[in-house]
């Protein structure tokens, strides 16, 4: 929220600097995330009415003018022609500096001279409007710098307070604040409103049929409004703290939420059919069109304002565009009303419409601070725009809600802060914060009621965090922790994680972290339709791309390579350790899975056999045994370069290289290669402990083994037969060759294999290891229906 410096000092007396008081309020718990001046380095630009407008003698496209600033009237050339003689205008004399320091001097324009220059929004960083020059109101006095009449001898505090600070959403709310540290008191603005007409319920009635979601709605009637341009200093206040003027009306009903906090609206009370105002829930399916021109269909969750006939508003986001004040109104009906937060912040979740006044109550207004505001809104009315009240306000309040009361206690107080403070302090404190209370005789001890505009206060400790803010977090002495140590069991889960980040960062890859969120789009990519109850959809996502619970990293793992790629980086070893959500139906809650997803990109030695070493270091770090690999087959992967990969006959996961089409999507030109793993079940099958065996001192022995078999046969197949039917002596089983080819018959392969014989307690003889290795052959011959070549 941005605050004008000058405004603020109109609520509180005070000499501090914009930059002290920034330095207070963030000290005080509301951050100050900028302190800005609003100086352009404009000089020597200064107010002046047009006299004359004349064509140009040598340009058609051209006008001569005489311009006076007060003192002396000037010729100047310009190209612009929205403007006439009599208005006021925004004159850069002879030596004038515009924003961006540049200089205006005298010069001769097709054969006229022009002492100066009338500046438009956009010459002066106003805003981007270059429609012509900007015209200033016609009570704009003569020859007064510009910068004075604009307001831009001021700063803008821009605050940024924490979420459950709705109240400091306000300069009301920055001042109340800015008072407690500074143990001064707020002004408040007038709100006298005069009024001549009948009683206002003549004029216009209120129902709330649904207190649960609206516990208080306050109007007013006024007739003979005139409706036309705000008054310069207030659109230059409404323009400094980032909203653009529109008519006075509306410019009040955003100066008062600027200035108390209170979200408002006007309707025009001619478009109310019977003069009725009913707080309501919207029927199914109705819809309204809001003031950006959108139509929005409803629901009946939704809180609507309606009149006898239809919704006229969207309860606490934005008015509706029948039903708003336009050039030609005369008679309003103004609104300041009480909405439920959780009701706002679902609805305006729900429509995609995030407004300002949603953004307060969404945090929660002040309930007791609403006829307040009716009443200021009442007041500038009548002295901006004529209007003529009626008598009395509607104040439709079933159930008053009552603030909390809580015990605070010194002993406490001084417990969590650390450092002693008197009773006398915490009261002084407490009554600047706006807090009512009455002390426990016998006790240092204080019943407090919680001003009405405190809603993030509830507890004890709430009451300390504020006399904590106040009294000065730098008062509170830098000290060392103390505390007993707790001894607490290993967490096998985190060792795990840590472990495998651990190994995969000594093998060169790098750790990403993507959105838990991913949209229909990245499984359109990977070819995956979103159908089923595993897909858990996001009821009101922020956009289409982060819809869908992700049910695997690899979407994450390629929009990441895309990006780097994208951004020079062509060599990529990245890994992911995250969640993966699955559901299991409408009624139950979903099943997280801990998975780990690897690739690799662009990197010389990258193919299915590097990543195969990378997950086999892996499983081995872990102390897994029985791993085995084994053909694949998955649309993700290309049809032959895919292996699944399991642990004692458990499926671990699954990798290889990226189909040709799922990469094309992408736009990648380079084979990617990428896997996923579970890593709940790499927990399960790990090893607690490594067991480490002395390095052989006794030599051994040798033996290859070729076999002939179908080519339906795999690989692993033959692995695991010689593994079951070797003796305790074979230490070693490697793969060293596969044939197929001229000299082998068709339909069959050769399987090449060197096995190790070796012993802890003797050195092996080849008598033994012959005899060992004849009967190993002839089992697993036999056993796989193969022939020994």
């Amino acid at each position: 929220m941005k605050v004008s410096y000058k405004w603020l000092k109109e609520f509180i007396d005070t000499n501090l600097s914009p930059k002290e008081i920034a330095d207070k309020l963030t000290m005080a718990g509301i951050e100050i995330a900028t302190c800005t001046s609003l100086d352009k380095g404009i000089r020597n630009v200064v107010t002046a009415e047009v006299k004359e407008v004349n064509p140009h003698p040598n340009a058609d496209k051209l006008v001569f003018c005489r311009v006076f600033n007060g003192k002396e009237t000037l010729d100047i050339v310009c190209g612009a022609k929205n403007f006439k003689a009599g208005d006021k205008v925004a004159l850069a004399q002879v030596g004038a500096i515009l924003p961006g320091g540049k200089e205006i001097t005298a010069a001769e324009i097709r054969g006229q001279r022009s002492f100066g220059m009338m500046c438009s929004e956009r010459e002066l960083e106003l805003s981007d409007s270059h429609g012509g020059i900007m015209i200033l109101p016609p009570e704009t006095p003569l020859g007064v710098d510009i910068n004075t009449i604009l307001e831009l001898d001021d700063y803008i505090l821009e605050a940024e307070p924490t979420p459950n600070r709705g109240d400091a959403l306000s300069i009301l709310g920055l001042a109340r604040e800015l008072a407690a540290v500074l143990n001064q008191k707020v002004k408040l603005p007038q709100a006298k409103v005069k009024e001549p007409l009948d009683k206002v319920e003549r004029f216009v009635t209120v129902e709330i049929k649904d207190p649960d979601l609206c516990p208080r709605y306050t109007a007013r009637y006024m007739m003979n409004v005139t409706v036309k341009p705000s008054p310069l200093w207030m659109q230059n206040r409404l323009r400094n703290c980032g909203l653009r003027p529109i008519n006075n009306v509306v410019d009040i009903t955003n100066y008062v939420l600027l200035e108390l906090g209170h979200p408002l609206h006007a309707f025009d009370a001619t478009l109310l059919e019977d003069e009725k105002i009913i707080v309501r829930r919207a029927k199914e399916g109705e819809e309204i069109v809001t003031l950006d021109g959108v139509q929005r269909k409803l629901n009946a969750k939704m809180l609507v304002i309606a009149d006898a006939k239809k919704p006229v508003a969207l309860a606490g986001i934005m008015g509706g565009e029948l039903s708003s004040v336009k050039e030609k109104t005369t008679a309003v009906v103004l609104e300041s009303a009480y909405f439920n937060p959780v009701s706002i912040r679902k609805t305006a979740k729900s429509i995609g419409l995030n407004t300002d006044a949603s953004y307060r109550f969404e945090r929660g207004v002040d309930i007791e601070n609403m006829v307040l505001a009716l009443n200021r809104i009442a007041q500038l009315i009548q002295d901006l725009a004529g209007g003529q009240a009626a008598k009395g306000i509607v104040d439709i309040y079933p159930q008053k809600i009552k603030q909390p009361k809580i015990t605070v206690r010194q002993e406490r107080v001084n417990k969590v802060l650390g450092v002693p403070i008197s009773f006398a302090h915490t009261k002084r404190i407490l009554k600047s914060l706006g807090f009512m209370f009455t002390e426990n005789t016998g006790t240092e001890s204080l019943h407090v009621v919680v001003p009405s505009w405190r809603n993030d206060i509830t507890r004890e400790i709430d009451v300390i965090e504020e006399i904590a803010e106040i009294n000065g977090y730098e008062e509170i002495p830098a000290t060392l922790p103390q505390g007993h140590t707790i001894k607490t069991g290993s967490n096998k889960e985190w060792e795990h994680k840590h472990n495998t980040v651990a190994y995969m960062q000594q093998t060169g890859f790098t750790e990403i972290i993507s959105y838990s969120f991913i949209g229909e789009k990245d499984y359109a990519n990977i070819g995956q339709p979103v159908e089923g109850d595993q897909f858990i959809k996001i009821a009101n996502p922020l956009t289409e791309d982060a819809a869908i619970m992700r049910t695997t990293l690899v979407c994450g793992l390629l929009n990441n390579i895309v990006w780097n790629i994208n951004h020079g980086n062509n060599q990529i070893k990245i890994f992911e350790q995250g969640r993966v959500f699955l559901g299991k139906g409408k009624d139950t809650y979903a099943n997280e899975i801990n998975m780990l997803g690897l690739a690799v990109c662009g990197i010389k030695k990258a193919d299915i056999f590097y990543i195969k070493g990378v997950i086999s270091g892996l499983l081995w770090s872990r102390g897994i045994e029985n791993v085995e690999f084994k053909s694949g087959n998955d649309p993700l992967f290309h049809p032959v370069l895919c292996l699944e990969v399991s642990g004692n006959g458990e499926k671990l996961g699954i990798f290889g290289c990226l189909a040709p089409k799922i990469r094309n999507r992408y736009g990648l030109e380079q084979e990617v290669y990428l896997g996923e793993l579970d890593l709940a079940k790499l927990l399960a099958l790990s090893a607690e402990r490594r067991h480490y065996q002395p390095i052989p001192k006794l030599p051994g022995i040798k033996r290859d083994l070729a076999l002939l078999l179908p080519q339906s046969v795999p690989h692993e197949m033959v692995l695991k037969t010689l593994r079951e039917m070797a003796s305790t002596l074979v230490k070693e089983i490697s793969l060293f060759d596969v044939y197929e080819g001229e000299k082998v018959e068709a339909g069959h392969k050769s399987y090449a294999y060197t096995l190790l014989y070796q012993a802890d307690d003797r050195t092996l003889q080849d008598e033994e290891v012959n005899r060992l290795h004849t009967e190993l052959v002839s089992k697993v011959a036999s056993q796989l229906n193969a022939r020994v070549r």
